[in-house]
């Protein structure tokens, strides 16, 4: 997933998944712990939920929480899918936090 626009609480959140523009708001933006979204794309209906827990030092655990409803919803975005796309976000988040760090 790419934000193309960061902002805070009802705020619209312009974004890519997969290339597909999504219409999205901010529902939560609480910096550095979470940060949820609202949005549609093609007739479905999505909400993301991502929060970030530190542990220690150098250890953080950062879950999902996502709901996409729509007809046929089930059949076209496959769990590996899903997969797929958290490995992305989690993969951009981690070399974000890296770079941010001069790690």
């Amino acid at each position: 997933m790419q934000i193309l626009q960061v902002g805070s609480f009802d705020d619209e959140a312009p974004m890519k998944l997969n290339g597909i523009q999504i219409a999205a708001i901010f529902a939560v933006v609480m910096p550095p712990t979470e940060l949820s979204w609202t949005g549609t794309f093609f007739g479905y209906r999505a909400v993301d939920r991502n929060l970030v827990e530190p542990l220690a030092a150098d250890r953080t655990v950062v879950s999902f929480e996502e709901s996409l409803a729509g007809a046929f919803a089930a059949l076209l975005y496959r769990p590996g899918q899903l997969c797929a796309n958290h490995e992305r976000w989690l993969h951009s988040l981690k070399k974000f936090v890296e770079d941010s760090s001069g790690r």
